[in-house]
């Protein structure tokens, strides 16, 4: 099978991405100023970008410093272009990793989460309850503590207790 490479709008010239959900950056100068003064320009040979992966398995790569984008949404919008207002990227396997075009396509955050719901991704019912480090309250589920102490979801996750059943706290 053949790779695909197109440029990523708004990056031409700088970086691409492929039908198979792979990033990289182009051939370029790059400035430099030595420490006695002396500028210069050398050739930045281009490479395949190591990508990272979020706490929901999506996965990133940096286009620059501090500029973080999710490999799904580049390859749509260089392949397909981009959403329509208020559309986001799917994936049809449910695997947020697999950033192939083949399982990507744009649809509403409705869509996204039937299509979770019938896979057996998301389970409908109350959440995990969890414990206030500190008070020792116990809250139904992460996102009813966030509503009441207004403490994120991720800082809850990361170092909250998460209760368990018929403990007395």
């Amino acid at each position: 099978m053949d790779e695909r490479w197109k440029d990523i709008p708004g990056y031409k010239g700088r970086y691409q991405v492929s039908d198979l959900g792979r990033v990289r950056s182009l051939d370029h100068q790059v400035r430099r100023v030595s420490r006695a003064g002396a500028e210069g320009t050398r050739l930045s040979p281009g490479r395949i970008l190591r990508p990272g992966a979020g706490y929901s398995g999506h996965v990133s790569v940096s286009l620059g410093k501090g500029n973080s984008k999710g490999v799904h949404a580049l390859v749509l919008n260089a392949f397909v272009g981009p959403p329509s207002n208020g559309q986001e990227a799917l994936h049809d396997n449910h695997m947020p990793g697999d950033n192939r075009l083949e399982n990507l396509r744009w649809g509403t955050r409705g869509e996204n989460i039937a299509m979770d719901y019938a896979a057996g991704v998301r389970h409908a019912g109350v959440g995990v309850p969890v414990v206030h480090p500190y008070t020792k309250e116990v809250f139904a589920s992460i996102s009813s503590a966030v509503r009441r102490t207004g403490v994120s979801k991720y800082f809850i996750r990361r170092t909250w207790e998460m209760a368990l059943p018929n403990v007395v706290y």
